[in-house]
């Protein structure tokens, strides 16, 4: 079920101080090791489902927006095999967008 936010770090070495960075070199595992692995399968499901609108809508439409939303989230989700881009400020911010533009209704931008 998961150590709890922020608690991976006290798991794998209990006298760590305040803050010190350790985390799973993974944002997968990251989030499997701190939340659990049903939220990890809701993380991956998420990406997925969105992969698979923003590629719908570019067969659909032949909009290289959609191509490139697409994209984007596949070199996301290879870049979260090495790395956890996820805690960075800017890269949070931009992921939160393209999840967001997913559950728009109309796509005629």
């Amino acid at each position: 079920m998961g150590v709890g936010l922020g608690n991976y770090s006290l798991t794998v070495k209990p006298s760590t101080s305040y803050r010190e960075p350790i985390y799973a070199h993974n944002t997968f595992l990251d989030i499997a090791s701190e939340s659990g692995i049903p939220n990890a399968l809701i993380w991956l499901f998420l990406l997925l489902v969105a992969f698979t609108k923003f590629y719908n809508i570019y067969k659909r439409k032949n909009d290289f927006l959609f191509l490139g939303l697409a994209s984007s989230l596949v070199v996301f989700t290879i870049h979260s095999l090495f790395e956890t881009p996820l805690f960075s400020v800017q890269v949070s911010v931009l992921i939160i967008l393209i999840f967001a533009l997913t559950s728009l209704q109309k796509y005629d931008f």
